[in-house]
């Protein structure tokens, strides 16, 4: 069941599907300075999405919609991680808010990294144009070497792909792309089985282990619709 809510300058609809539980929520804002309101955000597993003129008001709309779907007070909510996606050199990236990643292999931050001029950076770029010549909407999500396969499931919809970039000693930049079961061109994709033994991996491990695959498919735990 699909519930749409509005208010002045928002717009909010909600995917009502769980029940209450102290699993942490996640929720993805995009910032496109070419669309009004300029804030989008969607959330995993609950499924709310809206849109707002600031991130802050994007936040409070988000929590009061949540409280309302939930019957809780903002301090009952459950843990919340919050992404944050906007447009860099020409791609889409995701970052978790607060966090910092940095390249300690040659003392900068990651992203400047991420974006230098280098064989792996192109190899990340020409991939990045491809998911999209297939249709897809990559982003590139930031992250560490030792972040969990699940931490990256855990933000992503059946029809998402990201590009998971991280630090690694011998090219600087680590990555793999992970999309979700629907998303498109998914069947050029290596399939994966989400089970607990995945979701425990460190990412730095699924991508040394994918060989010459460039992709893995899975299943994440929400999915849209």
């Amino acid at each position: 069941m699909t519930a749409t809510l509005a208010t002045r300058g928002h717009r909010t609809s909600v995917a009502v599907r769980l029940p209450h539980s102290r699993y942490t929520e996640h929720v993805v804002f995009r910032y496109d300075r070419n669309r009004s309101p300029s804030i989008s955000y969607h959330s995993m597993p609950h499924g709310c999405t809206g849109a707002a003129n600031t991130l802050l008001q994007a936040r409070q709309h988000y929590r009061s919609t949540m409280t309302r779907l939930l019957g809780l007070s903002r301090d009952e909510l459950p843990p919340i991680d919050e992404y944050m996606e906007a447009v860099v050199a020409g791609m889409w990236v995701r970052d978790k808010i607060g966090a910092v990643h940095r390249d300690p292999f040659r003392d900068r931050m990651f992203l400047d990294a991420l974006l230098a001029a280098g064989p792996v950076q192109d190899a990340v770029r020409a991939y990045v144009e491809e998911l999209i010549c297939r249709g897809a909407n990559p982003v590139v999500a930031l992250a560490e070497p030792d972040d969990t396969v699940g931490s990256v499931l855990d933000q992503m919809r059946s029809e998402d792909t990201l590009v998971v970039a991280f630090p690694e000693p011998a090219d600087g930049i680590g990555w793999v792309t992970i999309c979700g079961s629907r998303a498109a061109g998914a069947h050029h994709a290596v399939p994966l089985m989400a089970g607990t033994k995945l979701r425990a991996m460190p990412i730095s491990l699924l991508t040394r282990g994918s060989g010459a695959a460039k992709a893995m498919r899975v299943q994440p735990l929400c999915t849209s619709g």
